[in-house]
C-alpha cells in the first residue's frame, strides 16, 4: 500500500534524524573519544562472517527440505535477492529469492517460500534465546531466574519439529500466503539454530570491539551482553515491519540499549558504526560473489 510505504519512509528518516541530532548536539563529546584502530579493524574483520553465516543457515534449511543446494549457488541466490531488501515494501528480498531459486535452480516456489519461513522462525527463536540469556549479565534489568528459565524452555520447545511446523501453519493462516507445510528434521533444526546463535555471537563480538574502540574496557561476558543487545534490536527491527531491513528501527533500539553503558551520543555513534560493519559484510560478500562468477565463466 502506498500509505504504508510513505509511513516506512517517514519512520526511517525520523529515527535516523534523531540519532544524527543526538550526535550533533553532543559533538564535543564525540570529538573527545580516543578511537583505537585495532579494535575497529577487528570489528570489521569479524563482521565479515555475518552474511556468510546467514547464507549457510538458509542452505542448511534447503538441504533439510531435500534440495542439495551447494553453498556457492545458495550464496548467489541469497545475496542477489537480499540486495533488494532496502526497497520500500519489505517483501522484495523474499519474492526475489523465490524467483531466482526457480529460475536458476528449478526449485519450486512453494519450497523456497517454506524454507524462508523456517529460516526466519529459527533465526527469531535463536535471537530470542540469545537476548534472554543476556539478561543474566544486565545488572540494570532485574529479571528473576525463574522467568528467564521459563523463557528459555519455551524457546527450546519452539524448536521441536512438530511445534515448529504448527507455528508455520499458523503463519500460513495469518498471512494467507501459499507455501508447503512440512517438518524440518531435528538434526537440521538444531544445526540451523546453532548457526543462527553463532551469527548473533559474531555480531555481538563485532559490537564488543566497537565498544572497546571507544576506549572502554570489556570483559568476556560483554560479548554475550552485546550479542543479546544486537539480537533484541534486530528482532524489533524485523518484527515492526516499519522499515526495510530494519533500517532506523533496529539502530535506534540498539542505541537505546547501549545507553545502559555509555552516553546517548556515543550510543548513537556505536549503533551507526554497527550498521556500517553489517553493510560492509554485505558489500564484501556480494563483491566476492561477483568476482567468483566472473572466474567461473
Amino acid at each position: 500500500m502506498k500509505w504504508f510505504r510513505i509511513l516506512q519512509s517517514v519512520v526511517v528518516v525520523a529515527l535516523i534524524s534523531v540519532l544524527a541530532a543526538t550526535i550533533a548536539l553532543s559533538w564535543e563529546t564525540i570529538q573527545g573519544i580516543r578511537w583505537q584502530a585495532l579494535p575497529l579493524a577487528l570489528a570489521a574483520v569479524i563482521g565479515l562472517a555475518i552474511f556468510p553465516l546467514s547464507i549457510y543457515s538458509w542452505q542448511r534449511v534447503m538441504r533439510g527440505l531435500g534440495y542439495g543446494l551447494t553453498y556457492p549457488k545458495a550464496a548467489r541466490i541469497w545475496l542477489t535477492a537480499n540486495s533488494t531488501r532496502l526497497i520500500p515494501g519489505a517483501v522484495w528480498q523474499y519474492a526475489s529469492r523465490v524467483v531466482l531459486a526457480r529460475r536458476l535452480e528449478h526449485i519450486p516456489s512453494l519450497t523456497t517460500a517454506t524454507s524462508m519461513v523456517f529460516e526466519m522462525l529459527v533465526l527469531l527463536i535463536s535471537g530470542f534465546l540469545v537476548s534472554t540469556l543476556a539478561l543474566f549479565w544486565l545488572n540494570v534489568v532485574q529479571v528473576p531466574w525463574q522467568a528467564i528459565l521459563t523463557v528459555l524452555i519455551i524457546g527450546c520447545i519452539l524448536l521441536i519439529p512438530t511445534v515448529l511446523t504448527a507455528v508455520v501453519q499458523f503463519v500460513k493462516r495469518l498471512t494467507h500466503k501459499e507455501f508447503a507445510v512440512v517438518a524440518l528434521p531435528i538434526p537440521t533444526t538444531l544445526q540451523v539454530a546453532g548457526i543462527d546463535i553463532l551469527h548473533f555471537l559474531v555480531n555481538g563480538a563485532a559490537l564488543t570491539f566497537l565498544f572497546e574502540a571507544t576506549g572502554h574496557s570489556v570483559a568476556l561476558p560483554s560479548v554475550l551482553v552485546f550479542s543479546g543487545m544486537y539480537a533484541f534490536s534486530w528482532a524489533v527491527g524485523y518484527l515492526t515491519f516499519l522499515a526495510p531491513g530494519g533500517l532506523g528501527v533496529s539502530d535506534a533500539t540498539l542505541a537505546g540499549l547501549l545507553t545502559l553503558y555509555v552516553p546517548p551520543a556515543e550510543a548513537a555513534v556505536l549503533a551507526l558504526l554497527m550498521r556500517i560493519v553489517v553493510s560492509f559484510s554485505e558489500i564484501v560478500s556480494f563483491a566476492t560473489l561477483v568476482k567468483w562468477r566472473k572466474k567461473t565463466r
